[in-house]
């Protein structure tokens, strides 16, 4: 196996220059001096209460990755989730002749053509990427036990004998695969999501943007929300526990789409605090300048990628504490929400904010973000491929 490899990741969702994983590994992964190739569907990821999108079919380039979008079909499971399933990709695996397959998700259909591939081409690595947890796959017993535990499972295990690595990107994702979907342990590695490093503006600079933004004084200090905003990131207990704070040097910004089941509450909230700004969307671009020039970062409700954006960012953060999720904070960066109720998160904004605390999180947010760099990330993701002979030939013992 030569030291530029040629990979391709297959993803069932993908949108152009956003920042997520399914951006930003492939795209580090190229700038090691790989050949990669995405090959995904034509539908956007969808979200709550937004519609399912549709694009071209065709090919283009995206940060050096080649991005090719094959004809799909959607139908709506049982479950509630829709699947895609994509026509012809076994013939695009066939045509890109990977050395590296890294597919997104254990429970798609796209398993098949992936088996199906190594299995005519055995020298082909093949990895699987893991998001399912408890939370957002298991929250119920039908959901838990017959789709993940039956279903998906048996069609895992009929794939799982090619298999050369399993990576979860948080630790309650490896523990999902393991109990659930019965992967064996040894075969399950925890590769995080993580915050395009290379590309984030000076802090000093964006300290400076975000007040000129803002049209806020240069001495203030910035708490900051941002993201996908409906009720579930209790961005509205959020602005009652910010207005809690008797201090005239703090502002609020809030970054993000805001949900049309909060977007009347939330203005209501706000009440005209002047102290308090609603941003709208950004790209994510613009987005980095927000976590590089704000003071802390404060997440009271339900996980969001932001989080580790946020964290690799350099951003002291307070979040709501999710089982499986305490490596965001280890490092002593960021405060942990029990309760997440307006007088908690209002008692950890003053704590964070006073001037003998905050020095010490700002430091060891600093001394943290490295572990989140997707520059590092990417690396640890094709470790695996200069493993030892027995494993390139999938003879590794499980």
């Amino acid at each position: 196996m030569s030291n530029r490899l040629r990979i391709v990741h297959i993803y069932q969702w993908y949108m152009d220059s956003m920042g997520y994983q399914e951006n930003y590994l492939p795209r580090y992964q190229a700038s090691l001096g790989n050949d990669v190739t995405i090959i995904t569907s034509t539908r956007s990821p969808q979200y709550p209460n937004t519609p399912l999108q549709c694009m071209r079919s065709g090919k283009h380039e995206d940060h050096g990755v080649t991005i090719i979008r094959l004809r799909t079909v959607s139908i709506v499971a049982p479950s509630g989730n829709t699947l895609v399933f994509m026509s012809g990709l076994y013939s695009a695996l066939n045509r890109a002749r990977p050395e590296v397959v890294f597919h997104h998700n254990t429970s798609e259909d796209s398993l098949r053509a992936a088996g199906a591939y190594k299995i005519r081409h055995p020298s082909t690595l093949l990895a699987l990427d893991s998001h399912l947890n408890f939370a957002n796959s298991g929250k119920s017993w039908v959901s838990a036990r017959l789709w993940h535990g039956l279903f998906w499972r048996w069609q895992l295990q009929r794939v799982l004998p090619l298999v050369d690595k399993v990576f979860a990107v948080t630790p309650a994702c490896a523990q999902f695969e393991r109990e659930v979907h019965g992967i064996p342990a040894n075969l399950v590695e925890v590769l995080p999501l993580g915050c395009d490093d290379e590309n984030q503006p000076p802090r000093d600079e964006a300290h400076a943007w975000l007040r000129h933004k803002a049209n806020w004084p240069s001495d203030t200090r910035v708490v900051v929300i941002a993201g996908k905003l409906d009720r579930n990131k209790r961005a509205i207990e959020t602005v009652s526990a910010f207005r809690m704070l008797d201090d005239e040097a703090a502002r609020l910004a809030i970054v993000g789409s805001i949900g049309p089941d909060i977007s009347q509450e939330l203005v209501g909230a706000i009440g005209g605090d002047t102290r308090i700004g609603l941003f709208g969307w950004v790209s994510a671009d613009e987005l980095a300048w927000w976590l590089r020039g704000a003071d802390i970062g404060v997440w009271p409700g339900t996980e969001s990628s932001v989080w580790v954006q946020a964290v690799g960012s350099g951003l002291p953060v307070i979040l709501h504490h999710v089982p499986g999720r305490e490596d965001l904070t280890a490092g002593g960066n960021g405060i942990l929400l029990e309760s997440a109720e307006p007088a908690e998160i209002y008692e950890c904004l003053k704590k964070a904010l006073d001037d003998a605390f905050l020095p010490n999180l700002v430091k060891s947010a600093s001394e943290v973000a490295p572990r989140f760099s997707y520059a590092a990330i990417a690396r640890q993701s094709l470790t695996f491929a200069s493993a030892p002979e027995k494993m390139i030939a999938g003879e590794e013992t499980r």
